[in-house]
């Protein structure tokens, strides 16, 4: 553990800089990815039904395996925090 007289910038900044370049990267390809592609028509996209059934598909599917994730983990990791022996707990931890 840190030592509690050491500034809290000198814990922080490691990782503050791992995110900044992280964001540079897929900053910097997120925007050579848009400078490359033709014009977006918006109104041609939500008009195509086909679009839209695998759009509301895409996120009917998020919706449901995030659901499922946290409905099974948390009861799980609830009775996994209440119980101080188990086997296997060392390496979990």
């Amino acid at each position: 553990m840190a030592d509690r007289d050491e500034p809290l910038i000198r814990l922080v900044w490691p990782g503050a800089l791992a995110l900044g370049l992280l964001g540079l990267i897929v900053g910097a390809a997120l925007a050579a990815l848009l400078a490359a592609s033709p014009p977006l028509d918006l109104r041609a996209l939500l008009d195509d039904a086909y679009l839209r059934r695998v759009v509301v598909f895409t996120i009917g599917q998020a919706l449901v395996s995030t659901l499922l994730s946290v409905g099974l983990g948390l009861p799980v990791a609830r009775a996994l925090a209440r119980r101080s022996r188990f086997p296997g707990r060392a390496p979990l931890l």
